[in-house]
């Protein structure tokens, strides 16, 4: 399965702004590979929204629980607000849409 992790944060919690956590994400990047390979997440891409203070995260899991372990065991929580949706190809949503 699919999903998107949208990790928002405010400007004072900005790791470019914010040596504390900066020195926290340095720690969590090195535990990432383990953390996907104890849950069987693969990250598909992660990307930086600079100005909007937001990370997007298209991970594949085998479930949202292993998705959101990932995020809570890296400590992405700790310094953003993240939500988690599962995603869809345009085919896929049609036929759950269409209760096929």
């Amino acid at each position: 399965m699919i999903f998107v992790a949208i990790a928002e944060h405010t400007p004072a919690m900005c790791p470019g702004s914010n040596k504390e956590v900066m020195d926290m994400l340095g720690e969590a990047m090195s535990t990432i590979p383990d953390l996907e390979k104890k849950h069987n997440v693969k990250n598909l891409g992660t990307y930086v929204l600079l100005g909007a203070h937001k990370n997007i995260m298209i991970l594949d899991a085998p479930s949202f629980e292993a998705a959101e372990l990932l995020l809570l065991e890296s400590r992405m929580i700790a310094w953003n607000t993240v939500q988690i949706s599962q995603a869809h190809t345009p085919e896929q949503a049609m036929a759950l849409t269409m209760g096929e």
